[in-house]
């Protein structure tokens, strides 16, 4: 079976500001079968009252001895909390030989957390300083057993995956972003680190 760098390749231009870092990224899947892109968690306007994908959102976790993982995929499980419904990405077709390209925000200081947290305040968490971060999105194959796809009610492109195991049948591509030293709140309480 071919590796996950063999499957997917990831790109990242990021452009740091003052309050932010924007992270255009590009994934070319060089197979020879389509590949379903783990990278937008479902999200909802309240205004508007309707499902959207949500394209900022994001897993970060502090990583020793100076990094960050930024996580575009599955969400761990929290260490504190019971879940009764997992957080499954939207999925995104991407066919053989094809790119996706797209867009998001991270604000700074950057901020452990995922989709089952509330951001910290500073009181509660130690700020170190990374020099480096280790940005990886999550994707299944098309040709993994019993996979079904299934038009999400979240916009036109985007899809909900069923298969046996999605979680333990994810894979993940991942690149290094270097960054000059930049302030992280590492969180105190028992926050799920991978």
């Amino acid at each position: 079976m071919k590796k996950s760098s063999d499957i997917l390749e990831l790109t990242c231009k990021p452009t740091f500001f003052e309050d932010k870092i924007t992270l255009n990224y590009l994934l070319f899947n060089r197979s020879d079968d389509d590949v379903f892109v783990l990278d937008v968690l479902p999200g909802y306007d309240v205004q508007n009252r309707k499902q959207v994908p949500n394209f900022d959102a994001h897993y970060l976790c502090w990583r020793a001895p100076q990094s960050a993982y930024l996580l575009k995929g599955i969400p761990p499980l929290p260490a504190n909390k019971m879940v009764t419904i997992r957080t499954i990405p939207l999925a995104t077709r991407l066919p053989a030989n094809h790119t996706l390209e797209r867009i998001f925000n991270i604000s700074l200081p950057l901020k452990e957390g995922s989709s089952y947290y509330s951001p910290p305040e500073q009181e509660d968490c130690d700020i170190i300083e990374i020099d480096t971060i280790i940005f990886a999105i999550d994707f299944i194959r098309t040709t993994e057993e019993n996979i079904q796809a299934f038009p999400a009610p979240h916009g036109l492109g985007f899809f909900n995956l069923k298969c046996k195991n999605i979680v333990a049948q994810a894979e993940n591509v991942q690149t290094q972003i270097p960054t000059s030293p930049i302030k992280l709140w590492k969180r105190k309480d028992l926050f799920s680190r991978i």
